[in-house]
Protein backbone atom coordinates (compact mmCIF):
# COMPACT_ATOMS: atom_id res chain seq x y z
CA UNK A 1 0.00 0.00 0.00
CA UNK A 2 2.75 2.29 0.96
CA UNK A 3 4.52 1.71 -2.45
CA UNK A 4 1.23 2.62 -4.19
CA UNK A 5 0.29 5.58 -2.05
CA UNK A 6 -2.86 3.51 -1.54
CA UNK A 7 -5.17 3.42 1.72
CA UNK A 8 -8.36 1.40 3.07
CA UNK A 9 -10.26 2.55 0.46
CA UNK A 10 -7.89 1.86 -2.69
CA UNK A 11 -8.83 -1.72 -4.33
CA UNK A 12 -5.03 -2.78 -3.96
CA UNK A 13 -4.92 -6.36 -2.66
CA UNK A 14 -2.26 -8.43 -1.58
CA UNK A 15 -1.24 -12.20 -0.49
CA UNK A 16 1.87 -13.54 0.59
CA UNK A 17 2.66 -17.12 1.09
CA UNK A 18 5.46 -19.58 1.93
CA UNK A 19 5.99 -22.56 -0.35
CA UNK A 20 9.16 -24.04 0.05
CA UNK A 21 12.02 -22.13 0.78
CA UNK A 22 10.05 -19.38 -1.24
CA UNK A 23 8.14 -16.25 -0.81
CA UNK A 24 4.67 -16.01 -3.08
CA UNK A 25 3.55 -12.46 -3.43
CA UNK A 26 -0.05 -11.96 -5.05
CA UNK A 27 -1.26 -8.83 -5.84
CA UNK A 28 -4.45 -6.71 -7.71
CA UNK A 29 -4.92 -3.25 -8.35
CA UNK A 30 -8.90 -3.37 -9.67
CA UNK A 31 -11.00 -0.31 -10.92
CA UNK A 32 -13.17 0.44 -8.47
CA UNK A 33 -16.67 -0.29 -10.90
CA UNK A 34 -14.63 -4.09 -10.83
CA UNK A 35 -14.36 -4.16 -14.61
CA UNK A 36 -10.44 -3.91 -14.75
CA UNK A 37 -8.14 -5.92 -13.02
CA UNK A 38 -4.17 -5.65 -13.20
CA UNK A 39 -3.00 -8.75 -11.44
CA UNK A 40 1.07 -9.03 -10.61
CA UNK A 41 2.83 -12.38 -9.04
CA UNK A 42 6.39 -12.33 -7.63
CA UNK A 43 8.41 -15.47 -6.05
CA UNK A 44 11.54 -15.11 -4.42
CA UNK A 45 13.30 -17.30 -1.61
CA UNK A 46 12.36 -16.06 1.66
CA UNK A 47 15.93 -14.09 2.55
CA UNK A 48 15.41 -12.07 -0.39
CA UNK A 49 12.04 -11.03 0.53
CA UNK A 50 12.62 -7.94 2.66
CA UNK A 51 11.29 -5.72 -0.38
CA UNK A 52 9.44 -8.09 -2.11
CA UNK A 53 5.73 -5.69 -1.68
CA UNK A 54 7.42 -2.29 -2.43
CA UNK A 55 9.36 -4.18 -5.96
CA UNK A 56 5.86 -5.27 -6.90
CA UNK A 57 4.47 -1.57 -5.89
CA UNK A 58 6.98 -0.05 -8.63
CA UNK A 59 6.01 -2.82 -10.78
CA UNK A 60 2.16 -1.80 -10.43
CA UNK A 61 3.25 2.15 -11.13
CA UNK A 62 5.19 1.05 -14.18
CA UNK A 63 2.02 -0.62 -15.68
CA UNK A 64 -0.31 2.34 -17.59
CA UNK A 65 -3.51 0.70 -16.75
CA UNK A 66 -2.69 -0.10 -12.83
CA UNK A 67 -0.80 4.13 -12.79
CA UNK A 68 -4.12 5.19 -13.94
CA UNK A 69 -6.74 3.37 -11.88
CA UNK A 70 -4.59 4.76 -9.05
CA UNK A 71 -4.43 7.68 -9.60
CA UNK A 72 -8.14 8.33 -10.70
CA UNK A 73 -8.94 6.54 -6.97
CA UNK A 74 -6.44 9.07 -5.15
CA UNK A 75 -7.76 12.20 -7.18
CA UNK A 76 -11.45 11.26 -6.44
CA UNK A 77 -10.99 10.84 -2.67
CA UNK A 78 -10.24 14.84 -2.55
Amino acid sequence: LRALLGGCSTPISALASLENENLVFKGNVCSPDGRKLIPIEKVCSVEDAGDLGSTAGVEFLQNEEAKQIIYNVRNAQK
